[in-house]
């Protein structure tokens, strides 16, 4: 069996590991990094996260469907794709919590099922501490509580980034003048090479209460050039700093991303 899931041996290896007192503690993760370490579980439900890897267990649901991961993934094509996110708010601790719920006899989906023979999947709600609803998909090993994968089976926008160029945003970088207070954001953009193709510069000008923003592309030859402006307006109040930061960090800014596509579709600074 490849390393896309767990064998025979290391499910029983699991099971026998999960027994112990010391992971009894449902408020407290465990820090191995081996793929069969065991992350988190709940006595009550019976479910076992592992840390897992790149295809299973926390590590890849962390790295696939947190808003706080970006890495992404590409196609046989080089197409982007476009895994679902959790909500901001939940922390890895807060997987098997969701997934408690999700577990259930009721909520057993074999009709979609492709591996029935490994997997149970499981279809159901989750209900927020806000009291929203949202619609989960839980993968287990067959007969066990162990987690392969968990994400959210909800097609709505706010919770799907929608692809609309073929590149990966990465964390803005920030800085400040403390004298004028100008805030100045720089967000890169790369290809499925990890190259740089393009960068978003967001200007805060606190004196005039101004926005700019620009775009920054690479020539063939892999020299920057000079930025374009694509934006500029008024706002009415001073912008904190790190708030500022976070939300460019996580909104999404598809104007930007449409210009950006333009550039793109022109070839003017595609390398």
């Amino acid at each position: 069996m490849s390393d896309e899931y767990l064998t025979i041996e290391e499910i029983n290896q699991i099971i026998i590991e999960s027994k112990k007192d010391q992971y009894s503690d449902p408020f407290m993760l465990n820090l191995g990094t081996a793929k069969t370490s065991i992350f988190s579980l709940d006595r009550k439900s019976g479910l076992i996260l592992i840390y897992g890897n790149e295809h299973f267990g926390y590590k890849h649901i962390f790295e696939r469907h947190s808003l706080k991961s970006r890495k992404q993934y590409w196609d046989t094509e080089g197409k982007l794709d476009n895994p679902s996110k959790f909500r901001l708010n939940i922390p890895p601790i807060g997987y098997v919590t969701i997934a408690s719920t999700i577990y259930k006899l009721q909520n057993q989906n074999n009709s979609e099922n492709k591996k029935r023979d490994l997997f149970d999947l499981y279809d159901g709600q989750h209900k927020h501490s806000d009291g929203l609803n949202l619609k989960y998909r839980l993968l287990t090993y067959k007969n066990t509580g162990i987690i392969h994968t968990l994400f959210l089976n909800e097609k709505k926008r706010k919770f799907n980034k929608k692809n609309i160029i073929n590149l990966r945003q990465g964390w803005a970088k920030c800085s400040y003048a403390g004298n004028s207070g100008i805030q100045a954001f720089e967000i890169p953009y790369f290809d499925g090479n990890g190259i740089e193709q393009y960068k978003v510069i967001v200007k805060y000008f606190p004196s005039e209460k101004k926005e700019d923003w620009y775009i920054q592309g690479n020539s063939r030859n892999g020299s920057p050039l000079l930025p374009i402006l694509i934006k500029s307006e008024i706002k009415i109040s001073n912008f904190d700093f790190q708030d500022r930061m976070d939300r460019i960090d996580y909104e999404e800014i598809p104007f930007i991303e449409k210009e950006i596509k333009k550039m793109l579709d022109k070839d003017n600074y595609h390398k």
